[in-house]
């Protein structure tokens, strides 16, 4: 699922081409704001804005908002692609938004308080004709109704998941001009430990549960090697993983 919160200020292509405002190669898809850009540049762009945790993504030369529909049908993403997009957007939107999912009816819900861990869901309370709330950091059902901070659930992970979510960033940067702003410390993506890179490169290895992955996009090696091509030679290949707010044991 992907937003897209007012239709009016987005931009469409039209047909005709010229000459890309990235590029500069004559392949570029008019867009109504008046710029061209290349399919190639389409990705490119929405690639780099959602790494930049936004969840709108605007025209390289202008503020005008592109919709996702147009970024879907005149930059082709294949089919991965397109799922790592819609997911990355609806990601950066919760994030900048204060928001989650509902873990029963998976619709949107915002926390009328930033200090409480109980949100109640609306719809489900409509629907069940009870009130639902459910916890902001474990993404279950409250199951204490003494506290409105502390869910009641095992293993809520609600400590780790505020360090992830408030940690501070560093650099990554490749030989090729290509910066990268990635949480210091991520969480493995097999057993959940929370661990901190202080030094070296973006392969890392669990000490808990010895999983090797890579901390900028969080796939694990495969026969030993990072099977995102998290680094060829210089470069870095692989897009940035969200900042993680779930973790499951």
């Amino acid at each position: 699922m992907y937003f897209i919160r007012d239709e009016t200020r987005t931009v469409s292509f039209t047909h005709p081409t010229g000459e890309c405002c990235v590029c500069y190669d004559d392949s570029g898809l008019k867009m109504r704001c008046g710029h061209y850009i290349c399919p190639d540049d389409i990705l490119l762009n929405t690639w780099e804005q959602i790494q930049h945790l936004k969840f709108e993504v605007s025209c390289p030369s202008c503020p005008a908002i592109i919709s996702i529909e147009d970024i879907m049908k005149f930059g082709l993403p294949d089919c991965e692609e397109k799922q790592f997009i819609e997911a990355a957007i609806s990601v950066n939107f919760c994030e900048s938004q204060d928001i989650q999912q509902c873990p029963n009816c998976q619709s949107y819900c915002q926390r009328k308080k930033t200090d409480t861990a109980q949100v109640q869901c609306t719809i489900c309370t409509k629907n069940m004709k009870k009130s639902f709330e459910f916890c902001w950091f474990c993404l279950r059902e409250w199951n204490n109704a003494a506290n409105y901070q502390i869910c009641g659930n095992l293993n809520c992970k609600r400590e780790e998941i505020q360090k992830l979510r408030n940690s501070p960033k560093k650099v990554f940067r490749d030989d090729g001009g290509k910066v990268l702003s990635i949480p210091i410390l991520r969480a493995c993506p097999k057993c959940f430990t929370i661990i901190e890179h202080t030094k070296g490169c973006n392969e890392m290895t669990c000490k808990v549960c010895k999983t090797a992955f890579c901390f900028i996009c969080l796939a694990k090696t495969e026969e030993g090697s990072l099977v995102c091509s998290g680094r060829t030679y210089t470069a870095i290949t692989c897009v940035a993983a969200p900042i993680q707010t779930k973790l499951r044991s």
